[in-house]
C-alpha cells in the first residue's frame, strides 16, 4: 500500500509549531484515505537546536588562529580546523583519515611516532617535534593533547602551540620589542 507523508510548519500567533502529516488510502473497496497529523514541534525544535550548536561549534573551532585537529586511536586525523589546512596548505581531503606523522620533518618522524605512540597510550600529553607545510617550511610547535571521544570513539583533542622567541632588546634601561627598535617604541 502507498502512502504519502510531509512534515510542515504550522505556526500559531506566538507559537511556532511543525506537523507530520500521512495520507493512507483505504484498503478494500471503499474509495478514499485516513489522513493522520501528528505534532513533531518538540522533534523539530531539538532538530534545530543540534543544528545551531553544529554552526556554532565550526565557527568557533575555525575562527581560531592556532592549529586544531583530532586524532583517531590510530593516530590517524579525523578533524582540523581551517587553520592547519590554511597555515600547511593542505585541502581537508589530503589530511583527514592519514597519519599525523606525515606533518612531521622526515628526520623528526621517528621521535613523532615515538611520542605519539606515547601520547595515545596516556604517558604524555606534549610533543616539541616541528611540524612541516606542503612547502617544506618547518613550524617550531610545541604539541599538547587531551584524550577524549569523538563520534563516539576514543580519541586525542591536540592543539599545535607556535613557539616564539621572544627577542627583547635594551635601551637606556628599558625593554624594547624588536619590531618596534626601528620606530624607538617602548614597551
Amino acid at each position: 500500500s502507498t502512502h504519502f507523508s510531509l512534515e510542515y510548519p504550522c505556526d500559531a500567533p506566538n507559537v511556532r509549531r511543525w506537523f507530520a502529516m500521512r495520507v493512507s488510502p483505504l484498503r478494500g473497496k471503499r474509495k478514499g484515505a485516513v489522513i493522520a497529523h501528528s505534532d513533531i514541534t518538540e522533534r523539530k525544535l531539538a532538530e534545530e537546536a543540534v543544528m545551531a550548536s553544529e554552526v556554532n561549534f565550526r565557527s568557533y573551532y575555525n575562527c581560531i588562529n592556532d592549529f586544531l585537529f583530532v586524532l583517531d586511536s590510530e593516530g590517524k586525523l579525523l578533524y582540523t580546523n581551517d587553520y592547519v589546512l590554511t597555515r600547511l596548505d593542505y585541502r581537508s581531503d589530503e589530511l583527514l583519515g592519514k597519519s599525523a606523522l606525515m606533518l612531521h620533518p622526515a628526520a623528526q618522524r621517528e621521535e613523532a611516532r615515538r611520542t605519539l605512540g606515547d601520547m595515545l597510550a596516556g604517558q604524555v600529553t606534549h610533543c616539541p617535534v616541528p611540524l612541516l607545510s606542503r612547502d617544506g617550511q618547518h613550524i617550531p610547535v610545541e604539541t599538547r593533547v587531551a584524550a577524549g571521544q569523538w563520534n563516539g570513539q576514543p580519541a586525542l583533542f591536540g592543539w599545535w602551540i607556535i613557539l616564539f622567541l621572544s627577542v627583547i632588546f635594551w635601551s637606556a634601561g628599558q625593554a624594547i620589542a624588536p619590531d618596534r627598535c626601528r620606530q624607538g617604541r617602548k614597551v
